[in-house]
């Protein structure tokens, strides 16, 4: 089947399909884990840009059955991240509909086994459709629901301080309705403990290494 050009999809997988299958190991909850991430891209129009691409992720899996409260032992997951994955699944929607063309590639990615461990991330960042090398930014959704407690139109992200993405936010956002709050306590710490450290590590002239002991703490 061919797609039109907004849905031209790309996993690496011979057969096409959406899906990027991974398998891995979990100290936590013990065994062998088959899992998968599901993956999209849009290809850039920018002749000079879109072998770049950004990489727009949220995870899609929560903890599943735990401790029972209130005799209720299901946690359901709505803000974390059902908020997130609905984010990314709103973005694609709105690129399509509107039929925005990008001058950089962008590569949606809906990944799975953040709770036991960024798992499908970490997936993701070692084994990228595309040349990895040219990785050019991530935005990670989670648990965006949390933004409301900030009042209307305004919001936050983590790491303001390790990127300048903030800025190009606020510059973007002036004399609009929306704000972007960088006085947000922990922000910086929160930023370890989401998808987006995964991406974090990719390194455009080296190998992939694992070695931030902020980061390796996390592991499961």
């Amino acid at each position: 089947m061919v797609l039109p050009r907004w849905k031209k999809l790309l996993t690496g997988s011979p057969d096409g399909k959406l899906l990027q299958p991974y398998t891995f190991n979990s100290r936590r909850g013990g065994g062998t884990y088959n899992e998968r991430n599901v993956v999209g891209i849009i290809e850039g129009t920018d002749p000079g840009k879109k072998d770049e691409f950004i990489i727009i992720s949220a995870h899609f899996d929560h903890v599943g059955i735990r401790k029972a409260v209130e005799g209720d032992s299901i946690y359901n997951g709505a803000d974390d991240n059902a908020a997130g994955t609905c984010t990314l699944l709103g973005l694609a929607q709105t690129f399509h509909e509107n039929n925005y063309q990008p001058g950089r590639t962008i590569l949606f990615a809906s990944v799975s086994g953040e709770e036991m461990g960024l798992h499908g991330s970490r997936h993701l960042a070692s084994n990228m459709p595309l040349p990895v090398e040219n990785a050019y930014s991530n935005v990670n959704f989670e648990m965006t629901g949390h933004s409301e407690d900030l009042g209307r139109g305004n919001y936050f992200m983590t790491g303001c301080s390790f990127s300048n993405l903030d800025d190009v936010i606020q510059e973007f956002t002036e004399g609009k309705s929306q704000n972007l709050i960088d006085t947000v306590a922990m922000s910086d710490r929160l930023f370890y403990m989401s998808d987006n450290i995964a991406f974090a590590r990719i390194e455009r002239e080296e190998a992939i290494v694992w070695t931030d002991p902020k980061f390796t703490s996390l592991e499961n």
